[in-house]
């Protein structure tokens, strides 16, 4: 009588093991069909564009901070009393050239 059982458990187990693979890959099919129909791609398409102009538009804005920074800093520098050196020399004064025309 163990082998009958056993061969009947074997046969049920089988045959819902095929029952829920096919379940299965026939889910993953319609999931991958949805995902390239063609409304979906457009969608997807006008997401991305959007998270990249986000992208863009932080990064220019930062890129705009950090240059006013910088260029309030180099005024800052130009500004700047000069510091006399040893030997009678100005550090820090920026000598402008004449051009002669």
């Amino acid at each position: 009588m163990k082998r009958p059982a056993w061969l009947l458990a074997g046969v049920v187990l089988g045959a819902g093991g095929a029952l829920w693979a096919e379940s299965r890959v026939r889910r993953e099919i319609r999931r991958v069909a949805e995902r390239i129909e063609p409304q979906h791609v457009v969608s997807q398409t006008v997401r991305s564009a959007r998270r990249m102009s986000e992208r863009v538009r932080d990064a220019a804005d930062t890129a705009r901070v950090e240059r006013e920074l910088r260029e309030a800093e180099l005024w800052s520098d130009l500004r700047r009393e000069p510091v006399p050196q040893p030997g009678g020399v100005l550090f820090g004064l920026r000598q402008s050239k004449k051009v002669d025309r």
